[in-house]
């Protein structure tokens, strides 16, 4: 009831604040979705959506386990830890907008994706206590951080007025990644008898992710 409370609150906030911009189209525009789905870039950024929400998801589903069955804690000390996964991605998700509108989304995104590589793999075989909080604070932190850049990409490639289009068709693949890579995690888990192959796979995909950005960055000319 309180959640719905808020639901409905925060919605007549939403009405009465936000309006539509009316947008002058440039020659950069682009006004349909077949324009969208021919463009080479917008491929790549799904897939970098598909990582970013997919190891998201993964992360919620497959941390507060691994913490419990790997690291040896208990129900509470195992919520307890991810609960920092989730007071980080409080702080880091404004402020990865922000310092991208300061530096660039280049930066924030590349940064983020090799650390999130690093770190996952550090979960892995770093079996110290303190590494619990310390690992999933930083991969609560950079996941969250990353959220906000990752969309500033679409205008920069579409123009202003393709935002709301192209964002939910990107938010479609996002949500196929939330739900194939809980799953591969799980089916490999089931398959090896252990985690590392599986959390290894999910390291090498932020890895992809970077050189994905990198192939967009070069070859679509973002800043």
């Amino acid at each position: 009831m309180m959640l719905g409370v808020v639901g409905v609150f925060s919605s007549v906030i939403a009405y009465a604040s936000l309006r539509d911009r009316k947008v002058e189209f440039g020659p950069q525009e682009v006004h349909g979705v077949a324009q969208v789905v021919r463009h080479g870039g917008f491929w790549m950024l799904a897939l970098m959506q598909f990582i970013r929400l997919g190891a998201y998801y993964t992360f919620i589903a497959w941390l507060p386990i691994f913490l419990q069955e790997e690291y040896g804690l208990g129900l509470i000390e195992a919520g307890l830890a991810f609960s920092v996964f989730n007071i980080a991605g409080m702080v880091s998700n404004p402020l990865g907008g922000i310092v991208s509108d300061r530096t660039s989304e280049k930066i924030v995104i590349l940064s983020s994706f090799m650390s999130l590589a690093a770190f996952v793999l550090m979960m892995i075989e770093v079996k110290i206590p303190i590494a619990v909080f310390f690992g999933t604070f930083m991969i609560g932190w950079l996941i969250n951080f990353v959220r906000s850049p990752m969309f500033t990409i679409i205008p920069r490639l579409y123009g202003p007025s393709a935002v709301g289009k192209v964002s939910g068709i990107q938010n479609t693949f996002a949500s196929i990644g939330a739900l194939a890579l809980p799953f591969m995690l799980g089916y490999v888990k089931d398959a090896t008898g252990s985690y590392f192959y599986g959390w290894a796979s999910l390291s090498m995909l932020f890895l992809l992710g970077s050189l994905i950005y990198f192939i967009v960055d070069r070859r679509w000319s973002l800043r």
